[in-house]
C-alpha cells in the first residue's frame, strides 16, 4: 500500500496561517480573559477553592483557548487557500479586524472597567482606583488633587505604554502633577517603586490619586503600604490592632491553611503571587516564619521574605523551629510569641503539612512543649510508639541507643518507667538515659493517677515499662481528653 505523499505547504500559506493565528488568538484571548477566566476564578474564590486549584483551572482554560484558536486558524486558512485574488485574504483581514477591535477595547479602560466591579477608596490624602480617563481628570482637578500616581508598567505591551502617554498628556492639560511609579506584580521586588511610594507617603501635603489598570491587585498592595506608614493615615484607619480579616483562603500552592485561633493562620511559605496578593495586600498585621536560619536550604527564603516585608512595612519575626536539631521549647516559644502579636497573624513553615507546622500547632493549642505525631509514625526495635498527648508518647522499651538516637532526637526530654525501680531493666535504662542520652528518668508504680499528674506539665515524656500495658487505654483517654489533642488523633492512636 502506497502512502499519500506529504505536501509541504507553500510559504505564503504558512505566513497566512501565522498571521491569522496571531489575530484569532488575540481576539479569542481577550474574550477568554474577560469571559470564562473571570467567571471561573470568581466562582472558585466564592466557593473557597485553593490558589493551586484556581491556577490549574486558568491554565486549562488557556490551553483550551490556544488549541481552539490554532484549529480555527487552520480551518480558516484551508477554506480560503484554494481561492484566488482578494478572496484569499478575506478571512485574515476579518480576523485582524476582530483583533483590532479587541485592541481598541484594551485601550479603552472605562469599557473594560464597565465589565468589572470597580471600587474607589480613600485613605487620608490618597485615593485609589482604576485608570483615569478625561472625565476622571476633570473631577480630580475640581476636587483639588495635586498629583496622579500611575502604577502602569511599560513592559505590559501594547496597552500600558500607550495609556501612560495618554495620561501624561491629560495630567499636563489639567495642571496635575504626574508621578510614574511602575509596578509589575510577581516580577522582581519593585524595590525602587516601593521606596518612591514611601517617600511620597512621607510628604506632609497634597492629595494623590493612585491607580493601576483596573484598580485591583497593584492598587490594593500600595494601599496597604500607605496604611502602614503611620502618620499619613487617618486616625481611625489603624487606631487599634486589627482583630478581624477578610482573608478567606483555605489553601496556598504549597499546602493547606489552618485557622488555629481567631485570625491566627498557619500556612506554607507563600509564592510570589500569594505574597503580593494576600500578604502585601494588607490581609495580615503580622507574619511569623518558622524557618531555620541554621539550615542552608532555608536561608535564601528567610532573607527574601525579610527584605520584601521590610520594603512594604509588614511586621515580620523569625521564630525558628528546627528539625535538624528539634527543640520542643522552641515550638512552645514560637506559640507564646504568636499569642502576643496583633492579629490577623500569618504563621508559616515552608510546607504546612510537615512536622514543623504540626508541632507549632500542637504547642499553640496545648500550651505544652510538643512532639510531632508524624515523627513517631515509625517502628522502634521492639515496636511502634504512640503519641497520646502533645507532650506524651507511650511505647515499648527502647533499645539502648534509641534513648538518644530515636527519642531525644524527636524531642523527648524525660522518661517514665512504669514498674519496680529495683528491676534490672529499670536500673540499666536509667544509666543509659541519664548518662548517654541526657534524659531525666523517673520510675513510678502502675498508677495512672500519679503518672498523669507527673506528665501533665513539662516534657515531652516517654512512658514505658511492664506496668504500662494494663493502664494504656486509660492513659490514652485521660491524656488526650485533658490536654486537648484533636479527636481524629485520639481515635488514631487508640486504635493502633
Amino acid at each position: 500500500m502506497q502512502l499519500p505523499e506529504f505536501k509541504r505547504p507553500a510559504p505564503v500559506t504558512v505566513v497566512l496561517f501565522l498571521f491569522t493565528w496571531l489575530a484569532v488568538g488575540f481576539a479569542f484571548g481577550t474574550l477568554t480573559l474577560l469571559g470564562p477566566v473571570r467567571w471561573v476564578t470568581t466562582a472558585m474564590r466564592d466557593g473557597g477553592a485553593s490558589a493551586a486549584a484556581e491556577r490549574v483551572a486558568v491554565i486549562l482554560i488557556i490551553v483550551t483557548y490556544v488549541s481552539l484558536s490554532c484549529v480555527a486558524s487552520v480551518l480558516l486558512v484551508r477554506m480560503t487557500a484554494s481561492r484566488g485574488g482578494w478572496r484569499r485574504f478575506a478571512v485574515p483581514v476579518v480576523a485582524w479586524a476582530a483583533a483590532g477591535a479587541c485592541l481598541w477595547l484594551w485601550m479603552t479602560p472605562q469599557l473594560v472597567n464597565g465589565l468589572q466591579p470597580v471600587q474607589i477608596d480613600t485613605v487620608a490624602r490618597f485615593t485609589f482606583g482604576p485608570y483615569p480617563e478625561r472625565d476622571r481628570f476633570e473631577q480630580l482637578s475640581q476636587d483639588g488633587f495635586t498629583a496622579v500616581v500611575s502604577l502602569l508598567h511599560p513592559a505590559v505591551v501594547p496597552f500600558e505604554p500607550t495609556l501612560l502617554a495618554r495620561e501624561r498628556e491629560l495630567a499636563a492639560e489639567f495642571g496635575i502633577e504626574f508621578i510614574h511609579a511602575p509596578m509589575l506584580p510577581w516580577v522582581g521586588d519593585n524595590a525602587d517603586t516601593v521606596a518612591q511610594l514611601k517617600d511620597l507617603a512621607g510628604r506632609t501635603s497634597g492629595r494623590y490619586y493612585v491607580h493601576c489598570y483596573l484598580g485591583r491587585d497593584r492598587v490594593g498592595t500600595v494601599r496597604a503600604l500607605i496604611e502602614r506608614m503611620g502618620e499619613t493615615v487617618l486616625a481611625d484607619v489603624r487606631a487599634q490592632p486589627p482583630t478581624e480579616t477578610d482573608f478567606d483562603r483555605d489553601q496556598f500552592e504549597r499546602g493547606p491553611i489552618t485557622e488555629i485561633d481567631e485570625a491566627v493562620f498557619v500556612a506554607p511559605y507563600p509564592t510570589d503571587e500569594e505574597m503580593f496578593k494576600f500578604v502585601l495586600g494588607g490581609s495580615f498585621a503580622s507574619v511569623v516564619s518558622l524557618l531555620d536560619p541554621d539550615n542552608p536550604d532555608d536561608i535564601q527564603w528567610i532573607e527574601k521574605e525579610r527584605q520584601t516585608l521590610a520594603d512594604y512595612g509588614v511586621p515580620f519575626s523569625l521564630q525558628p523551629v528546627s528539625w535538624m536539631n528539634y527543640s520542643p521549647a522552641a515550638a512552645l516559644a514560637a506559640a507564646d510569641h504568636v499569642r502576643s502579636l496583633p492579629r490577623p497573624v500569618l504563621v508559616h513553615a515552608f510546607r504546612s503539612e510537615g512536622a514543623t507546622a504540626e508541632s507549632f500547632m500542637m504547642a499553640y493549642r496545648s500550651g505544652l512543649p510538643p512532639v510531632s505525631i508524624s515523627s513517631f509514625d515509625t517502628e522502634m526495635v521492639r515496636g511502634r510508639p504512640r503519641v497520646v498527648a502533645p507532650n506524651v508518647v507511650v511505647g515499648p522499651r527502647p533499645g539502648g541507643p534509641e534513648f538518644g538516637s530515636f527519642l531525644r532526637a524527636r524531642g523527648i526530654r524525660s522518661i517514665v518507667y512504669v514498674g519496680d525501680s529495683a528491676h534490672d531493666d529499670a536500673r540499666h535504662d536509667r544509666t543509659v538515659a541519664e548518662q548517654e542520652a541526657g534524659l531525666a528518668f523517673y520510675t513510678i508504680p502502675s498508677d495512672a493517677g500519679r503518672i498523669s499528674a507527673l506528665v501533665s506539665v513539662d516534657g515531652p515524656w516517654y512512658v514505658y515499662g511492664p506496668g504500662l500495658e494494663q493502664l494504656q487505654s486509660e492513659l490514652v483517654a485521660r491524656f488526650a481528653g485533658s490536654l486537648g489533642l484533636p479527636q481524629s488523633t485520639v481515635t488514631a492512636v487508640a486504635g493502633r
